[in-house]
């Protein structure tokens, strides 16, 4: 059947349209006929514009990280790229980029020379811990998430929002965190002596993105913001590597077990 240009009901679910798009389904009133230029122009603003939100949040996050998050949490969600989705994409690139370049493989031998030589079960352990988390670093960065979240909802929790609350709102910033920090990697990548520096690069730039979202989003002194940022910034690290460890040693002794007991 034709394309017919004009129609008053939409073409997905039939309702009447009163606008541009369908106020039932969602969909936009198509008006035109596909040509092989819009198809084209299509595939370039999915890939630019990543449903047009995208980089909108970015430059939002960039600027005015409190107001995207105090927006986004009182249900203004509509000029916003899903916090999820963003914080997904932006730990996918930092992760591919990490892992494609050798970054983070230097980057765990540098950890395990300050560490010292440990020629236990642990040390071999270590090893397979170490390989399959670069196979999954962009899920593994995401585990952070529960505890940054904790961590902000404690220091922040007289202010009156809730711990969902917090976990959306480090969601955005974890991913923005990702984004400024792949400014580092070629940093590592050309002087790997700097690699052991990294974990203090992360800990500034998460205290930098929560002293200006706590003082946006909370209304803060600059100087109280900078406080409870960095103690939720280190509160929120030691949680994940207090649980690492405990979840590390039971898999030793689990490891340990099963060798000793088919030996």
């Amino acid at each position: 059947m034709p394309f017919v240009p004009e129609t008053t009901d939409c073409r997905n679910c039939g309702a009447p349209l009163a606008g541009e798009w369908c106020h039932q389904c969602g969909q936009r009133n198509i008006k035109k006929r596909l040509t092989v230029r819009s198809a084209f122009g299509q595939l370039f603003d999915a890939i630019t514009n990543l449903d047009r939100g995208f980089w909108h949040t970015m430059w939002e996050l960039t600027i005015r990280p409190g107001k995207v998050v105090k927006n986004f949490v009182e249900g203004r969600t509509r000029p916003y790229f899903p916090p999820f989705r963003y914080a997904f994409i932006l730990i996918t690139i930092s992760t591919v980029i990490m892992v494609s370049s050798g970054i983070f493989e230097a980057q765990q031998d540098q950890f395990v020379q300050i560490q010292g030589d440990d020629p236990s079960a642990q040390a071999e352990i270590q090893g397979k811990f170490q390989a399959f988390v670069g196979r999954f670093l962009n899920l593994f960065v995401i585990v952070i998430l529960p505890f940054n979240a904790l961590a902000t909802w404690l220091f922040t929790r007289k202010r009156g929002y809730n711990y969902a609350e917090h976990f959306v709102a480090n969601t955005f910033l974890i991913g923005q965190t990702s984004l400024y920090g792949m400014i580092f990697l070629p940093v590592y990548f050309f002087l790997p002596e700097s690699i052991p520096y990294s974990l203090a690069v992360s800990v500034v730039l998460s205290t930098v993105v929560l002293m200006m979202t706590f003082n946006q989003w909370m209304g803060m002194e600059k100087g109280e913001a900078t406080a409870r940022g960095l103690l939720a910034t280190v509160f929120g690290f030691f949680l994940m590597f207090l649980s690492m460890t405990i979840f590390g040693i039971i898999g030793v002794l689990i490891y340990i077990g099963v060798r000793q007991a088919f030996s």
